[in-house]
């Protein structure tokens, strides 16, 4: 059953770049708190078992579900309403929002805060070692959009969950509908009636003596959300390793070479650098337009069951007796990933109902399951075959990754994976509790130990991707096999390693990993590869036929001269060795040039 609420933010944010909490007639109201009951407030324990050391920033927003207004929740789980301003001058951009973080969990321990009642469209951030910054605008807060470069906390490591509480109420769920970023869980408990007395056989004597039915409740716990062990690196290594646009909506930071996010495709699309084909699903619309105008696509709503055909390229879509709800014209790519547009139309016969059937028919776009003429799918959406899912050249990948590496299967990948109930959403009408679980990083952020025994970032990397100081240069290999050395475009000039293919290695002697030891690896690569073509590079200690220590994904970046920096964890070594990289691709060509790579 499709939800008006949380899922109406993933809406506006695959919309809108800034991520504009809409608030039509409302005006800015000095900061306050409403009257509510102390017994309404729920429970709400957030614990970082993230393995990161740096402190964590946490943020409430949501809005007022009575009044409308846009706010946040304090620590002692106060709401109160933002000032927003009436208008901004030209010219002199959107006020900074005042700072109201509350101190989150250092690794391995947890912060209690309470979330009042009656609150809708909220959002509860959490931050890694910088604090977030919001702004405020005359049509209410202006959330951090992280796709954006020249957002203040687009290096920031951060990411959040969604809810509502419709009264006393939770809905609330993870979401990856903008990005992947922090891995979260949420698990709520809850006090639920208990089950129903067996019917009652009246040609039976009623006993006197029998007790009386059991009205106790009953206690549920419900967890979402939860990856797979060392999930957050697959992640990252699953959408690195699609290559081409695919792995350009990989974000690493430069500074340190950590990993941060992986942006929707919406988000690749619309972004002021845009890394991701705007045109991805184009033939795939072409194709299900031209078959569904011989065939009819019956569509399955909570609302009624709906059946339409194409002419003069748009459903029309009926109901009993020939009634017609709506139509639906061609979507584009961006309307597609970012369920809106076509899919979503205004003024229809049958406005519900319409918004309805397509948001069935987008989950069938970004699955897969709609058929063409040269390719059949299912004529009856919505399909709940998880097992048919991305199989069609003009899946959602993104998506995929998201749910192939959830424990449970489900994961909001795009804003209507609710279609057939594959989200992670947790609804419950009588919570007692909720706990918000940051999941470990993994081996994606293992790094050596200094003085002291706490953890220190690799070598930053200087600006333009310049080698930092201690990094191997791919062209003082000691020893190769299949690899040429070309003149280098990248930072810092020189020359690359290039020609890479499948089998081929490089030799680094005496390679000095110190005596407390040494767990990531930075390397500077370039790919022109076909979209289709990827490969892994492995490290090896001194033998190319040892068991790696630790690899890492490639594939098109753009071009031969197209350099990025690729991040990657080891096994925590220690003294001197030599080190081989070695390559491989089941392609059969040649698929990464190699600039510098470095230990950390």
């Amino acid at each position: 059953m499709l939800r008006v609420s949380p899922r109406t933010r993933k809406i506006v944010a695959a919309v809108t770049a800034a991520a504009v909490l809409a608030l039509a007639g409302l005006t800015g109201l000095a900061a306050m708190m409403p009257a509510r009951a102390a017994s309404s407030d729920l429970p709400f324990t957030v614990t970082n078992s993230s393995g990161r050391p740096e402190e964590t920033f946490l943020y409430v927003m949501a809005r007022s579900q009575t009044t409308g207004e846009q706010g946040y929740v304090d620590g002692s789980g106060d709401w109160h309403a933002f000032d927003l301003p009436v208008s901004v001058a030209n010219g002199t951009g959107n006020p900074t929002a005042p700072d109201v973080s509350i101190p989150g969990p250092a690794d391995g321990s947890s912060v209690k805060l309470s979330l009042p009642a009656n609150l809708t469209g909220g959002r509860i951030y959490v931050a890694f070692g910088e604090h977030l910054t919001f702004q405020l605008s005359p049509g209410g807060l202006v959330e951090p959009a992280a796709w954006n470069g020249d957002d203040p906390n687009h290096d920031v490591l951060f990411d959040w969950a969604e809810f509502a509480r419709n009264g006393t109420a939770i809905n609330i769920n993870t979401t990856m509908v903008d990005m992947f970023s922090v891995p979260i869980a949420i698990t709520v408990k809850a006090l639920a009636p208990p089950p129903p007395p067996a019917p009652v056989d009246n040609s039976v004597p009623v006993d006197p003596s029998a007790p009386p039915p059991d009205t106790t409740p009953v206690p549920v716990t419900r967890t979402e959300g939860t990856l797979a062990k060392d999930g957050r690196r697959k992640v990252f290594d699953a959408v690195t390793a699609l290559g081409g646009d695919w792995a350009a909506l990989v974000d690493v930071r430069e500074s340190d070479g950590l990993p941060l996010r992986v942006l929707a495709p919406i988000h690749g699309i619309d972004s002021a650098a845009p890394v991701f084909d705007a045109a991805f699903f184009d033939s795939y619309v072409e194709g299900v337009y031209d078959y569904y105008a011989s065939h009819a696509l019956t569509v399955d709503t909570a609302l009624g069951v709906f059946t339409g055909k194409v002419a003069n390229g748009a459903f029309t879509f009926r109901g009993e007796g020939g009634r017609t709800i709506g139509t639906i014209g061609r979507p584009t790519t961006p309307e597609i990933f970012g369920c809106h547009g076509a899919l979503q139309p205004t003024g229809q016969p049958d406005q519900d109902a319409i918004l309805a059937v397509g948001a069935r028919i987008c989950a069938g776009f970004h699955r897969g399951t709609l058929s063409t003429p040269d390719r059949a799918g299912s004529d009856r959406q919505a399909t709940f075959d998880a097992a048919a899912f991305y199989r069609h050249e003009s899946s959602d990948l993104y998506s995929k990754v998201m749910h192939d590496h959830s424990t449970n299967g489900r994961a909001y990948g795009f804003a209507f994976d609710d279609v057939a109930e594959f989200n992670p959403s947790i609804d419950e009408p009588t919570p007692t509790s909720v706990t918000m679980t940051l999941q470990p990083f993994g081996s994606s952020v293992a790094t050596g130990p200094v003085a002291g025994g706490k953890p220190a970032p690799p070598p930053p990397a200087s600006p333009g991707g310049e080698a930092p100081v201690g990094a191997i240069q791919a062209e003082s290999r000691t020893a190769q096999r299949g690899t040429t050395l070309s003149p280098t475009s990248d930072s810092g000039g020189g020359k690359h390693v290039g020609h890479v293919g499948d089998g081929d290695w490089l030799r680094f002697e005496n390679v000095n990993f110190g005596r407390n030891g040494l767990s990531t690896l930075r390397a500077r690569v370039a790919s022109g590869a076909a979209t289709s073509v990827s490969g892994v590079v492995e490290v090896r200690l001194d033998s190319r036929t040892s068991t790696p220590i630790g690899s890492f994904a490639v594939g098109r970046t753009g071009g031969w001269q197209s350099w990025r920096t690729v991040p990657a964890a080891i096994a925590t070594t220690t003294g001197t060795h030599d080190v081989y990289l070695t390559f491989a691709t089941g392609s059969g060509r040649e698929f990464v040039d190699v600039n510098w790579f470095t230990f950390g």
